[in-house]
């Protein structure tokens, strides 16, 4: 059974549901490729899907086995959606997300979840809660269904406990934040305003660690299309800039293309070192780069060139590469970008 996710009819959406109520109690009928999951989480990538059933007399057994819950399937699925637990924010939304699927989002309590928003101060589950919900209020399998209160909640309660994400690790807190800076992006013209002036309070009223303060200044300094600049120079006063640097470039990788952007910054701060200390620090260097690929590393080196003013070039011939093979696979590149772009493909050449 085969299911284009963004072209349903009322029959299509009927059938899936039956087929995820059938999965949801365990009856053996049916299965998605994909398995569980589809009806446990939202992916937007996923266009289609394929399932696979076949009755067979294993499922009439678990069939009647299931009847002790009741004699129609809808009364199994409500008594199995009312067993699973709902102790926190985040095992709520999920449990609301399965009953989108089944199509019985009725059966959670409006009270509740608001209860368990309004009552909720971790910053994770808020922002998770928050993308999941906004995810399913623009899926098309659910587009009917009104969401939009516990959305406004959760973005409240979202800026309320931001301040919360110096108590995150540098990891978490750049996920969570690069999390809401795309979705304020892709709903800019719902959430873009809100954010930006979140993050300017944040900055200006919350004492930050140096890289949540950077990442946070650069965020809005993206969302306001201005120059990075004075940020950067203020990064130069920095002892050792490099977790800064790192963080950056995770959150604005773009910034190192720029002729004032990181890379002349990096490199600055490379030629301050002494030999010992480049050694040290040449494995996380690596780890920055390591997710270029070939023209993107050969632009760095060419600018690095420029910067340092270094007579010599890459050595190809130490590779077997000699300079006219170089200069033929660059044509053949800018051949390929352009005939993808009159086709409409540009995309295909990015990362």
């Amino acid at each position: 059974c085969h299911f284009d996710l963004y072209a349903m009819t009322d029959k299509h959406i009927e059938r899936r549901r039956l087929l995820c109520r059938l999965l949801f109690v365990g009856s053996g009928f049916a299965r998605p490729q994909n398995g569980m999951p589809v009806i446990r989480q939202l992916k937007f990538n996923h266009r289609h899907e394929h399932w696979d059933y076949h009755w067979t007399p294993a499922v009439e057994v678990a069939l009647a086995e299931k009847s002790s819950l009741g004699l129609r399937l809808e009364l199994v699925v409500k008594r199995r959606l009312s067993e699973l637990p709902q102790e926190d924010l985040q095992q709520l939304v999920e449990k609301l997300v399965l009953a989108l699927h089944l199509g019985m989002p009725e059966e959670l309590s409006a009270h509740a979840i608001a209860q368990q928003i309004s009552q909720c101060s971790d910053i994770q589950q808020l922002a998770n809660s928050f993308m999941t919900l906004l995810a399913a209020a623009h899926h098309p399998l659910f587009a009917d269904i009104e969401l939009l209160a516990y959305q406004k909640a959760l973005w409240h309660q979202v800026g309320f406990h931001l301040p919360a994400i110096n108590r995150l690790s540098d990891q978490e807190a750049l996920k969570l934040l690069l999390d809401l800076q795309s979705v304020a992006v892709l709903h800019q013209d719902e959430l873009e305003s809100p954010w930006r002036d979140r993050l300017r309070w944040l900055t200006s009223h919350n004492a930050h660690r140096p890289v949540l303060y950077f990442v946070l200044q650069a965020l809005a300094i993206e969302l306001d299309k201005l120059d990075p600049a004075p940020l950067l120079q203020q990064l130069q006063l920095q002892n050792d800039p490099f977790p800064v640097i790192e963080a950056l470039l995770k959150v604005v990788p773009h910034w190192l293309r720029q002729d004032h952007g990181l890379l002349p910054m990096l490199n600055h701060w490379l030629s301050e070192l002494s030999e010992a200390q480049f050694i040290d620090k040449l494995p996380a260097m690596r780890g920055l780069f390591c997710a270029l690929d070939a023209r993107e590393v050969d632009e760095l080196c060419r600018r690095l060139l420029q910067l340092n003013q270094w007579d010599n070039g890459l050595n190809w011939l130490q590779y077997g590469i000699s300079e006219q093979d170089f200069q033929q696979g660059l044509a053949l590149e800018r051949q390929l970008r352009s005939d993808l772009e009159q086709q409409g493909l540009s995309q295909w050449m990015s990362n």
